[in-house]
């Protein structure tokens, strides 16, 4: 069949033949096997009818349901609407009909991200093996808010790993329908070839026109994968405190990532907190984990913030403050200790980054250097409210500043018990300064939670501290637990108690009323009862 005869429905029939071939035929060893898998096209035990002449469809219906399967791809239909936001893949800044696809860079860009997105996905479940494991350990000896905690972080990552998929799956999707579109394109340039080559006629010159339309068709569809791919390669963003010397940035430069990458994703919030992001891939960076770190490591590095910097004025060992830290990072109140956990175990005991955040957003730290030395100052306050001297005590309390304090429980202990001293004027300071620090909200949310809770707590002489305290504070918040404490065995306690609430106005009034309500009925019940078992015998 000579090729200046052929018509025009020939010519759709000679392309899409040509193009097939190429594609099954000359599919490079390279690409992936979602190539062929990807594309469902009817006939042969595996889905693929290959052509064995330019006359291999008996219809033209046919030949089109063909082109159908191939053309069907979402993302060549729709076509990219702007430019792409990021030329990753190509130097022109052009629109995609004006430039040229890269085909090589292409592959080796997706290569590269999906190795990389593989790999970062093989991370994330190593990690959350090692958090359902460590779940598993810690409901035998932890506290249910402790477990609940845990539970909602491996959901967390659990969520981010069904949404890296879900990106793996885009990123495979695209490229399959860029080499389709690849393979067209090539199977038109070599109809291009045919036609050049052909003698010169109408027929000719309409079917070279025709096959050039196609070829640039197939070229604006690669573009456009190209740009649908660089969409999803994501940005990378570092920020420089100085470069020394005549030092620059360098192509190729390798950079530390694994960990502050992914704790920005996980918790957003800390991306605003540029200090805490690298105090945390200091303490994680080396242990091969992206969402935790051994409490050995968080100790080692902690202390080396706080040894340069703690004032020698402070007279206080820096390992002091730092197991205070840690201990209430992890929620387990023995690790303050000195002598608690050996080496061996600290190396095995585990410090999450959600563990971490929370720590930092509670305390409201910015900057842990800054937060260990307020921290330090607040220790040696509290060992000097608790130590005796009445004159030292007074000075403290005078300068002190409230909005300094976190505070921390032995300083909260030490002041409320302040409150009972007999010495007048150390009780009327305390008085004075927890009446002034009622003002700063953090101050209160914590020192009410604290004294509440001390009401139950075994000691008389700790509830009637915390009694003392809260009234200070005028905490109405902890009415519940002052009318439990109403109903105490001890009468001096219970005394105590009734006449707390009664300093907690309008509120502490009406509780007051209802507990003296149903006393007088416990006794009328009791009465009766009493009555109609006498009138029995």
């Amino acid at each position: 069949m000579a090729m200046s005869d052929l018509m025009e429905d020939d010519l759709e029939e000679c392309l899409l033949e040509e193009a097939e071939d190429v594609f099954y035929d000359g599919v490079s060893s390279r690409f992936p096997e979602i190539m062929a898998a990807g594309t469902h096209s009817p006939g042969g035990p595996n889905g693929i009818i290959r052509s064995q002449s330019f006359a291999g469809f008996s219809t033209l219906q046919e030949r089109r349901s063909r082109c159908n399967s191939f053309m069907g791809n979402s993302v060549v239909q729709r076509k990219v609407q702007s430019k792409a936001k990021r030329p990753h893949l190509s130097k022109s800044s052009s629109s995609s009909s004006s430039r040229e696809p890269q085909p090589k860079r292409l592959e080796e860009v997706y290569c590269t991200l999906k190795q990389g997105l593989d790999e970062y996905l093989e991370v994330h479940q190593s990690e959350l093996d090692k958090f359902t494991s460590l779940m598993k350990d810690m409901k035998r000896n932890s506290r249910l808010g402790v477990l609940y905690d845990l539970d909602k972080q491996i959901k967390t990552i659990e969520r981010y790993m069904r949404r890296l998929e879900f990106h793996i799956s885009k990123v495979d999707e695209l490229f399959e329908g860029f080499c389709i579109q690849r393979r067209l394109r090539d199977g038109a340039s070599k109809m291009k070839q045919a036609f050049s080559s052909s003698p010169s006629s109408k027929s000719t010159r309409e079917s070279l026109a025709e096959v050039n339309r196609r070829y640039k068709e197939y070229t604006e569809n690669m573009c456009t994968f190209e740009g649908e791919l660089e969409n999803l390669l994501g940005e990378f963003h570092i920020k420089m405190r100085g470069l020394a010397g005549f030092a620059r940035l360098c192509p190729g430069d390798q950079y530390e990532l694994g960990s502050v990458s992914t704790a920005v994703d996980v918790l957003p919030g800390l991306a605003d907190k540029p200090d805490l992001l690298s105090l945390w891939s200091e303490c994680s960076g080396g242990c091969g984990g992206l969402f935790h770190t051994t409490l050995d490591r968080v100790l080692t590095h902690l202390h080396r913030c706080l040894t340069h910097t703690l004032p020698d004025t402070l007279p206080l060992s820096p390992d002091t403050v730092i197991r205070l830290v840690v201990s209430e990072m992890v929620d387990r109140s023995e690790l303050a200790s000195p002598v608690a956990g050996s080496a061996s175990a600290l190396a095995q005991d585990v410090l999450t980054v959600f563990q971490f955040h929370r720590y930092a957003a509670e305390n409201r730290v910015d900057d842990m250097q800054e937060h260990l030395q307020q921290l330090a100052a607040e220790v040696v306050l509290a060992e000097t409210l608790s130590s005796g001297d009445s004159e030292r005590s007074l000075q403290e309390l005078e300068k002190v500043c409230v909005s300094a304090l976190r505070p921390c429980a032995s300083t909260l202990a030490a002041v409320a018990a302040l409150l009972t001293s007999e010495d007048t004027h150390l009780s009327k300071a305390a008085m004075s300064f927890l009446t002034s620090a009622s003002a700063h909200t953090l101050f209160r949310s914590k020192a009410v939670e604290w004294y509440t809770q001390a009401l139950s707590e075994v000691g008389v002489h700790t509830q009637r501290a915390a009694c003392a305290a809260l009234s200070c504070l005028q905490a109405t918040e902890s009415i519940g637990a002052m009318v439990t404490l109403c109903h105490s065995a001890d009468e001096e306690l219970r005394h105590l108690a009734i006449k707390t609430l009664l300093t907690f106005g309008e509120e502490g009034r009406l509780a007051y009323e209802q507990l003296d309500m149903v006393s007088r009925e416990m006794i009328r019940l009791g009465t009766r009862r009493s009555t109609a078992v006498t009138t029995a015998f």
